[in-house]
């Protein structure tokens, strides 16, 4: 029961992520520049700056700190369950849009960027629970 507890402890709230579309329905991923995901591609995700944060605001902050640049008419896509992470257990996914050619990535969260079509994307290892999301956001526009 207490490590239970501890695992409990360590959740700082739900983690955020961006299904970025361009024109063609492309899904932006970028490449990480660290942590345990170092070198995967993966949606813009995180769990924002401060606990007092909320989901809304933490994906709009994400892609800000990751993209350097604002995500345009964000919209929560859904919630899911994430039972294999030790930092959250729960990810929120957004849509929207951004303007590219102000990107400028931040080395020290993101080496490069891709966009892929949603069928290329789910055939690859990609970071966290990219495949699930991307394969619900496919299911959801349906």
């Amino acid at each position: 029961m207490p490590e239970k507890m501890e695992n409990k402890e360590q959740i700082k709230g739900p983690v955020t992520c961006a299904v970025i579309l361009n024109k063609k329905g492309e899904i932006l991923f970028i490449r990480r520049a660290k942590g345990s995901h170092q070198g995967q591609l993966a949606l813009v995700s995180g769990t924002g700056f401060s606990k007092k944060m909320v989901p809304d605001q933490a994906v709009v902050e994400e892609v800000k700190f990751d993209l350097g640049t604002r995500l345009l008419n964000p919209k929560e896509l859904f919630s899911m369950d994430v039972a294999e992470s030790s930092k959250t257990d729960k990810v929120i996914a957004y849509s929207g849009t951004i303007n590219e050619s102000e990107i400028k990535l931040n080395p020290s969260s993101a080496e490069a960027m891709q966009w892929l079509s949603p069928e290329q994307a789910i055939l690859l290892p990609l970071a966290f629970e990219n495949v699930e999301i991307i394969k619900r956001y496919v299911l959801k526009k349906e």
